[in-house]
Parts: C-alpha cells; sequence; structure tokens
C-alpha cells in the first residue's frame, strides 16, 4: 500500500484513515496536533485516498521548528520507506542539514512536495533542485489542480477557504500532494517525472492567474479596436 509521509503539528484527534506510525520531534510526550495545521493538511492529503499515512510532528505551539527537526523526520519518514513526503511549510535560508535530508530522500525515490510562495523570494526545502513546488491557487476546487510553470512554482492547489481554518501555499501543497497521491495509488510503478506528465495533462488551468489575465486584457483591448 502506498506510503504518504506528513511533517506538520501532528494528528487530528479523531480520524478515519489508516495510520502507519505517528513520531513526535518536538520533544513533547503527544502527536495530537495542537495548532490545526496538521489536521487541515492531513484531512486534505488522506481525504477518500487508499494509503497509509506516516505523520512526523515537528510543530508544537507555533509553526517555528529547527531545520534539524524537519531533517530528523525526513530522515525517519525515509526509514519508514515512504513513497511520499509533504512539507507544507518554508524556510527562509538554506540550511546544509536539511539539504542534504532532502538529497537522501530522493536518492531513495521518494517524491518531495513542498509549499513555495507564489510571488517573492524563494524557500526552502522547496527551491531545492528535484522537489515538486506546490503553492494555493484561487481558481482550483477541491481535487482540482493548475501547471503554474513559473519562476517559484510548478502546480497550484485548492487553497482552502480563509477565516474557517489555514489557509493558502501550505494548504494548496497538501492538495497537490492529495493529486499526486491519488495518482500513485492508480499508478504504483510510475516514477516521479511521468507522475508530473500525467498531473499536467489532467491540469484545469495552465499557467498563473496573472498571466490568464493579461491574457483576458489583450483580448478584451483587441475585441475594444475591432
Amino acid at each position: 500500500m502506498l506510503k504518504v509521509g506528513i511533517i506538520d503539528s501532528g494528528l487530528p484527534t479523531s480520524y478515519g484513515f489508516s495510520l502507519l506510525a505517528a513520531r513526535d520531534f518536538t520533544g513533547a510526550s503527544s502527536t495530537t496536533d495542537q495548532l490545526g495545521h496538521g489536521t487541515a493538511v492531513t484531512n486534505i492529503i488522506s481525504n477518500n485516498l487508499s494509503a497509509d499515512i506516516v505523520s512526523a510532528r515537528v510543530f508544537y505551539d507555533k509553526l517555528v521548528c529547527t531545520p534539524s527537526q524537519i531533517a530528523d523526520a525526513i530522515q525517519w519518514l525515509i526509514s519508514m520507506k515512504v513513497d511520499i513526503i509533504n512539507m507544507s511549510f518554508g524556510l527562509r535560508n538554506d540550511r546544509s542539514v536539511l539539504r542534504d535530508a532532502c538529497e537522501q530522500a530522493l536518492a531513495s525515490n521518494i517524491i518531495l512536495v513542498a509549499a513555495a510562495p507564489s510571488q517573492g523570494e524563494p524557500v526552502y526545502p522547496s527551491n531545492y533542485g528535484g522537489i515538486i513546488r506546490a503553492t494555493g491557487d484561487a481558481r482550483c476546487k477541491q481535487g482540482e489542480i493548475s501547471w503554474l510553470n513559473s519562476q517559484q512554482t510548478d502546480f497550484g492547489g485548492y487553497s482552502g477557504t480563509p477565516h474557517f481554518g489555514p489557509a493558502g501555499a501550505s494548504i494548496g501543497c497538501a492538495s497537490v500532494t492529495a493529486c499526486i497521491s491519488q495518482l500513485k495509488v492508480q499508478h504504483p510503478h510510475d516514477n516521479q517525472h511521468a507522475l508530473m506528465e500525467t498531473l499536467i495533462q489532467q491540469s484545469s488551468y495552465q499557467g498563473t492567474q496573472r498571466k490568464n489575465l493579461a491574457r483576458y486584457l489583450l483580448w478584451k483591448i483587441k475585441s475594444i479596436q475591432k
């Protein structure tokens, strides 16, 4: 069965998905989510998914942790032989301990999906080579995907509902991981490249929202000139 690793703030208090293992990397004695972020991310990824969830908790009472904690979580997930790792977060600075852990995961043929901002400076680990860069896309409904192919990001997904829980790039990242996980269940022998090609073909939108707006404005100007 597919194994999906999730590095976040822990598990929901109640759940209906298959949990293979959970481990805390914060020094606390529990793997239960205190922030709501891990709950939202895990629920999106596990929804209607035939897979085992492996949860690594690196955030405790706020969305802050050290690169070493994330690296330790990645190393553990490698040992658990997961197929995919979701990282719905981004650090501003490159750290060798995090980069090395990601490279080891990629060398183990694990698909890494990490949150990336749609604009502005890059973040890590999404800016490392080989990692699928995912963000939120307001155009996408649940289950939809966009092929952004921009300087900052590869794919966009459903970004949640503001005022009703976590929203933005982190939820978009989870939505992209959910789509990749579903594809991996359907095509278990496909590698990352093949899965991305399929994801591009199935995308509901192609190009960034800004590019689409520019195309619309150009069409509108031409219509007026006629």
